[in-house]
């Protein structure tokens, strides 16, 4: 699936690049946090982690982003991690695997780096040293400069721009200059319809709720700047709005992206969302990650509707499926505990 989706990028001019190498599918722990440890031998790696990577780099992908990784078996010095570690970068990736594109660092103000290097300047340069073209995200990037330019050698810095402008000249010529973005309205329609997944209740259930006398409650972040003092208020007002309610039409938007403390939900707002679960008729539509969903009593609900994203065309498709004049043919690509 990934090489016919790289085929597919490439086929439009569009820059791929595949991650996190060497491999962060088999890990507990997330490197936002921490370090994750992949205890493998080399052999199990190169059949399980590295093989994709290989068979990708095969295919001529355009770059690579390298994790936050402890993975022992392929360095001499498992306390690096892998996106600084030039055994596992310039040893493996480039000399083993034969891959000479550009190599992405994952974001190095990420935990599982940055607070073992006060040092400003010191973990741009190790991630430069170890093979990385590009620094994702650095923190210091005067003082990084200064530091790869003391230390590094020009054959070194030449050979990364040689890297990093033969990609760019290879995304970027004349002839696509004149070339205009598409409109992505209707793909994200075609996407939203055949994606809205009916996760608990039933259609016939949804047709009898359109009946009630129901009220519609949103619960999403309209600003970035709300304090959580606001966000608290703002829950306490709904409470007494729906006081009275028995039927309600709930549509939910994660405040983030990133599943980091529930998604961005504070607690007085799950408590608030499953109270008004457990004790009304409750339809709801949920525009956002699955896994956020695992919060909520959605067991309870009459009907729970993933829609996925909170983008307009998403947001037209739920409507239509609400109002019975569209089916929800998705199925939920991962299991909520």
């Amino acid at each position: 699936m990934a090489k016919t989706f790289v085929k597919g990028t490439q086929s439009e001019g569009v820059l791929t690049s595949i991650k996190h190498f060497p491999g962060h599918g088999d890990t507990a722990t997330d490197s936002h946090l921490g370090l994750p440890v992949i205890e493998k031998t080399k052999a199990e790696l190169l059949e399980t982690e590295l093989y994709p990577f290989q068979k990708l780099i095969d295919e001529g992908v355009d770059s690579v982003m390298v994790g936050h990784l402890s993975v022992p078996a392929l360095t001499t010095s498992p306390e690096l991690p892998s996106s600084i570690n030039k055994d596992i970068i310039t040893g493996v990736l480039r000399h083993e695997m034969g891959f000479d594109g550009v190599v992405i660092s994952d974001a190095l103000n990420m935990h599982a780096v940055s607070k073992n290097y006060p040092t400003k300047g010191e973990l741009e340069w190790l991630a430069f040293n170890a093979g990385n073209d590009v620094l994702c995200f650095a923190e210091h990037i005067e003082e990084g400069i200064q530091c790869i330019l003391k230390n590094a050698s020009e054959a070194q810095i030449n050979k990364s721009i040689e890297r990093i402008w033969k990609l760019k000249a290879k995304a970027i010529s004349e002839v696509d200059s004149t070339l205009e973005l598409t409109d992505p309205s209707a793909l994200n329609k075609q996407i939203a319809e055949r994606s809205i997944t009916l996760h608990n209740g039933t259609a016939q259930g949804i047709e009898h709720f359109r009946t009630t006398n129901f009220c519609t409650l949103t619960l999403k972040r309209f600003t970035t700047d709300q304090t959580n003092q606001d966000i608290v208020k703002n829950v306490m007002a709904m409470r007494k709005e729906v006081e009275n309610e028995t039927e309600i039409l709930l549509l939910l938007t994660p405040p983030q992206i990133k599943p980091t403390n529930n998604f961005g939900f504070l607690q007085e707002e799950i408590d608030f969302l499953n109270d008004l679960i457990t004790t009304k008729k409750v339809v709801l539509y949920h525009f956002g990650n699955p896994y956020a969903l695992q919060s909520f009593k959605t067991d309870k609900t009459m009907a729970t509707v993933i829609a996925y994203q909170n983008f307009k065309e998403f947001q037209d498709v739920a409507t239509a499926h609400f109002m019975g004049t569209l089916e929800a043919k998705g199925k939920l690509p991962v299991k909520l505990n």
